[in-house]
């Protein structure tokens, strides 16, 4: 019985992260070689890429690029204080109230 509870927990984490079977291996690679793929502008849109370098001047920051499978990049930004992140949105928006899950 403990072992199925441990399993059922396991699976509904894989569930809430999207993250099943040998994709768990792929991402713990790309944690290791870090947040930010040497090619991170090129996985931007333009708008992005211009929204990037004006919030810039504010203070924030490229933290992490999500590339999930069949979708587009989910670029995340921090403020300087490291205390707000955001998302910047396809066309150049930055949606402070993101809904997405950070890990650890």
């Amino acid at each position: 019985m403990r072992l199925l509870g441990r399993r059922l927990l396991e699976y509904r984490k894989c569930l809430q992260n999207h993250i099943c079977g040998g994709a768990m291996t792929r991402i713990q690679e790309q944690r290791d070689g870090g947040a930010l793929p040497d090619n991170a502008l090129e996985l931007l849109t333009d708008m992005q890429r211009i929204a990037l370098r004006r919030i810039e001047n504010f203070g924030w920051t490229l933290k992490f690029i999500r590339q999930p499978s069949f979708e587009p990049p989910l670029v995340v930004v921090e403020n300087s204080t490291g205390v707000n992140i955001g998302v910047l949105e396809e066309d150049g928006g930055v949606n402070l109230s993101p809904r997405i899950v950070l890990r650890e």
